[in-house]
């Protein structure tokens, strides 16, 4: 019996990024909505050099959430679902 060699999707490690805030409390709140709605994400912690931190308010670290490209428009429509104090404090990317 031959061993067929397995396939992967085009769209597998096709991440793009949703969303970036630079408050871990708005950032927990998102991904808690994305859980609840059972969309797969990842979120990562990205460190700001010192000349750049004027961008960010001064906060040293920014959290960057990223979800595949077939779920991005279920995960935007879920994040249309924050509270009006969170969604001023995540900053929502265009699919590009």
């Amino acid at each position: 019996m031959r061993k067929q060699k397995l396939k992967y999707s085009k769209n597998m490690e096709r991440d793009t990024i949703l969303c970036v805030t630079d408050n871990n409390h708005a950032g927990m709140k998102a991904a808690n909505l994305l859980i609840d709605k059972s969309i797969a994400f990842k979120k990562r912690e990205q460190w700001i050099p010192p000349h750049a931190r004027d961008r960010y308010n001064g906060a040293s670290q920014i959290w960057v959430i990223s979800v595949n490209q077939n779920n991005y428009s279920l995960a935007r429509h879920a994040l249309a679902e924050l509270d009006a104090r969170s969604r001023s404090r995540v900053r929502i990317r265009r699919y590009s």
